[in-house]
């Protein structure tokens, strides 16, 4: 399935109607961080966790999507905020960067529309300040921080 077409509706349709669904946004995040079979990892590039082919956390940090958010409290949207990074950075320290990253990794074919705005497949990382000005805790900002690092490295050195 691609999530990232389907929680792009939300977009789209917020666009329409002027009523955001912040709720239900979530909740399609969370299942689409949930589709992938929990037993296969980043190698397995069919059934397996791929973080750059799905949705990412700065869905919730995005000035594009933050009209969507704009209902909840900011302590609410603080609290998602950390939840899903710390989530997203959970599963992604579960497997090796090489594994991510395998020899032999065919490129990307699928790029996502721009009006979108960059909620997946590019450098979590590099969103650090953004995080922290979400109010996301300093660790786990370094936690993505230095992930991302050894992501960047190895990819740099498997010309990926």
């Amino acid at each position: 399935m691609d999530w990232v077409y389907l929680i792009g509706g939300f977009l789209d349709l917020h666009a329409q109607t002027h009523q955001p669904e912040p709720a239900r946004l979530v909740v399609a995040v969370i299942k689409a961080l949930q589709s992938t079979d929990p037993h296969l990892g980043p190698d397995d590039l069919k059934e397996g966790w791929r973080p750059d082919e799905n949705i990412d956390p700065r869905i919730m940090i995005s000035p594009v999507w933050a009209p969507i958010f704009k209902p909840l409290p900011v302590e609410v949207h603080q609290a998602l905020t950390i939840s899903l990074l710390a989530a997203w950075m959970d599963k992604n320290l579960q497997y090796p960067i090489a594994k991510h990253l395998p020899i032999g990794l065919p490129r990307r074919s699928y790029t996502q529309p721009r009006a979108y705005g960059g909620i997946s497949g590019g450098k979590v990382w590099e969103a650090a300040k953004q995080f922290r000005d979400a109010g996301v805790p300093a660790e786990l900002v370094q936690r993505l921080q230095r992930w991302g690092i050894a992501y960047a490295d190895r990819a740099a050195r498997l010309q990926y």
